[in-house]
């Protein structure tokens, strides 16, 4: 008879225990849902899940598991560095069109004799 009593008081443990693995679970989710409605991260990875990219960002980070050992690695790291300096390049030249367009083609200095 205690062997049946532990065994009944361990299946009521283990169901409390899942009981309150789920609320908080469903805590979790809330924070989570909050997160992404409060921060602009949040709202970015929701942007991003929205556009469908996130598989493809989600096959890049699976790619990188295996640490930098691998190939993927390098070649992800040296094609951000690559954006990276692309972007910078294209900032200046954005940057020189709008001074361009503010202060004229060609700056001129009189000097009167």
């Amino acid at each position: 008879m205690p062997k049946e009593d532990a065994e009944f008081l361990d299946y009521i443990d283990g169901i409390k225990r899942k009981e309150q693995e789920k609320e908080e679970w469903e805590r979790t989710l809330q924070w989570k849902k909050e997160w992404r409605e409060t921060t602009y991260a949040g709202m970015l990875i929701a942007l991003v899940e929205r556009t469908g990219t996130a598989k493809f960002f989600e096959a890049i980070a699976s790619s990188l598991e295996g640490g930098e050992d691998r190939a993927s690695f390098y070649a992800i790291k040296i094609i951000y560095r690559v954006g990276m300096i692309t972007s910078c390049i294209m900032f200046v030249f954005i940057l020189g069109y709008v001074f361009k367009m503010l202060f004229g083609d060609e700056i001129v200095i009189e000097q009167e004799v």
